[in-house]
């Protein structure tokens, strides 16, 4: 079966003429998968012909993390690639730019709409482990909304925060966030 995958950055696309057979193992990886997103970086749009097949496929493919997201029709999980995959994906990138890395579109903290949304671009930003807060701590409840069209756009799960005890609770479990970034919550909390 033939398939066609079409990669496109911010300005420019290339198209890989290939078995769907050998695409397979190289972009769909269950045994690898994750409901864990990697933090918002720059990405590239992935489009799938199979022959036969009554639908393109839409995905992402995000170089930093070495990660895709299918939509089949919903959402995927996280797949991390292996090197085989990560390095086919390298080789047929465009010339250009990937797309920009997406900056939440909206996000509610508490019950307060943030008036600044950059911080929260890094909600999912690679943070170290932290323990499960006691439960007398006092939490807060983000909702971060991320553009159309983005990776992380089905991201709308509730993420909580300690920001007492610098503890953030998000999909793939517990992180200890920087100081400057629990002040930043607390503070849009209680505008």
């Amino acid at each position: 079966m033939k398939a066609t995958l079409r990669v496109c950055g911010a300005h420019a696309c290339t198209t890989i003429k290939t078995a769907a057979s050998r695409l397979q193992p190289l972009t769909f990886d269950d045994s690898r998968s994750s409901p864990r997103p990697p933090p918002a970086r720059p990405f590239y749009v992935l489009k799938l012909r199979v022959e036969g097949a009554p639908h393109v496929q839409t995905g992402w493919y995000i170089p930093s993390s070495h990660t895709t997201r299918w939509l089949i029709p919903k959402p995927s999980e996280w797949t991390k690639l292996r090197r085989r995959g990560t390095a086919f994906l390298q080789a047929h990138l465009p010339a250009g730019p990937p797309r920009r890395a997406p900056r939440p579109v909206r996000v509610v903290v508490g019950h307060r709409l943030a008036r600044v949304t950059a911080p929260y671009a890094h909600v999912f930003d690679r943070f170290p482990p932290a323990p499960v807060p006691p439960p007398n701590a006092h939490w807060i409840v983000l909702h971060v909304l991320w553009p159309v069209g983005t990776p992380w756009w089905f991201e709308h799960d509730e993420i909580i925060d300690a920001p007492a005890k610098r503890v953030l609770g998000r999909p793939g479990g517990w992180f200890r966030i920087p100081i400057t970034f629990a002040n930043v919550i607390s503070r849009d909390a209680h505008r």
